[in-house]
């Protein structure tokens, strides 16, 4: 079976969750690793015993191959350097997945797209929850006519690792994360635009800081504390070593108004006890709504039929199980990060690039969510109702 072989730009957190997911995609050689840090190399090294290291980009692009063999390059760097690092990949021949967000600004989501458009090449967003059994679920209860014709959704985000993954690095500074409606929100808004086929037009948002302005700061010079997903870190305003220079907002409450006459609303809290996503979507003829979100501990509820009243007994329960959509990509394995996801959503952008097939995961509409998380952000200070403006360029090769 032809692989692809390909370089690893990036070799964090993230890193240590696609590399596994990428065996188990079964057609990723993964040749190459990039990263400035000797410790992330060494770390590189351990899980890829054959693949070359580079200190920088320019090692891996140096020589007359360009990514010294590499065909295609997935692009794990923090998110603020998502479009720089794209860039330079595609206008070096080589077909990119950029891991979510696919840029922190218009400006740089339409650099990639333009340089996807020159190269001819194909830039592929890393939007794994399109692969998750409750997006997958939800999206054949649309195409199969259980609700009729969607014409609204609301999203609740209950981020229950708020303190523990967002205040207190780099996550909290909106100049590199975007803010966590382009950092977060942009998930959700790509997996409803999926499952409805509609994208957004128009975006209107308040905001606030509600709880974690007011915690203990981290004291100059005290290190960034290593993440942890600690359920005694409890309650939120005691959190401590929050970053100095955080100007995101912990709570945010977007309005939607998205293409063929759909309106929908996302709300994002980062201070709840819980950690899920709760969708709900209703159409001309029918309502559902997720309970839970992960495989093996949530369903999908459908009610179809007119109701006197509240009845909590719904008409289907859709159960949300790894691998169960129609069109999930076949893996040699599995990984349990994100309900494999990660590996499906991998196998996928190697068949595009392989075989031609037609991507399930959209750059453009990648650009369009972090475009309504920077204009919803703009918005929460006077902007009003924003329009989402067109790309500058045309998406031949970004689909």
């Amino acid at each position: 079976m032809t692989r692809l072989r390909t370089a690893v730009v990036g070799a964090g957190q993230r890193f240590t969750e696609v590399v596994p997911a990428a065996a188990a995609a079964g057609r990723l050689e993964v040749v190459a690793v990039v990263d400035p840090s000797p410790a992330a190399r060494e770390r590189a090294a351990a899980l890829l015993p054959a693949a070359r290291l580079h200190a920088d980009l320019d090692s891996l692009l140096a020589g007359d191959v360009p990514g010294a063999g590499a065909e295609a390059a997935l692009v794990l760097t923090p998110d603020w350097t998502h479009a720089e690092v794209g860039t330079a990949l595609l206008r070096s021949g080589l077909h990119v997945l950029v891991d979510k967000p696919l840029a922190t600004t218009i400006e740089g989501a339409d650099a990639l797209l333009a340089a996807a458009e020159a190269s001819g090449r194909l830039l592929y967003a890393g939007h794994n929850m399109r692969f998750m059994p409750v997006v997958e679920v939800m999206r054949q209860v649309v195409e199969d006519g259980l609700i009729g014709t969607p014409r609204a959704f609301w999203v609740r985000h209950f981020v229950g690792r708020g303190g523990d993954y967002f205040f207190r690095d780099w996550h909290a500074e909106s100049a590199l994360s975007g803010g966590l409606l382009v950092h977060k929100a942009c998930h959700d808004l790509d997996a409803m635009s999926h499952v409805l086929g509609t994208s957004i037009q128009a975006v209107q948002a308040i905001g606030t800081n509600a709880v974690y302005h007011g915690c203990e700061p981290r004291p100059e010079g005290r290190a960034v504390p290593e993440v942890v997903n600690d359920v005694t870190h409890w309650p939120p305003s005691a959190l401590t070593d929050v970053n100095p220079a955080m100007d995101v907002e912990d709570l945010s409450l977007v309005n939607l108004v998205c293409s063929h006459g759909v309106l929908g609303a996302y709300q994002q809290c980062c201070f709840t006890p819980d950690y899920w996503r709760s969708y709900t979507v209703i159409g001309d003829a029918g309502r559902m709504e997720n309970v839970g979100d992960s495989a093996g501990e949530g369903e999908v509820l459908v009610w179809n039929r007119r109701r006197h009243g509240f009845d909590a007994e719904p008409d289907l329960r859709l159960p949300l199980v790894e691998g169960r959509g129609a069109t999930a990509p076949v893996c040699e394995g599995r990984s349990g990060a994100h309900d494999a996801a990660d590996a499906a959503m991998l196998a996928d952008f190697a068949a595009a690039v392989l075989d031609g097939t037609a991507p399930r995961t959209s750059a453009r509409t990648a650009r369009d969510v972090v475009a309504a998380g920077v204009l919803a952000r703009r918005s929460m200070h006077g902007g009003g109702l924003l329009p989402v403006p067109e790309p500058r360029v045309g998406t031949r090769s970004t689909t």
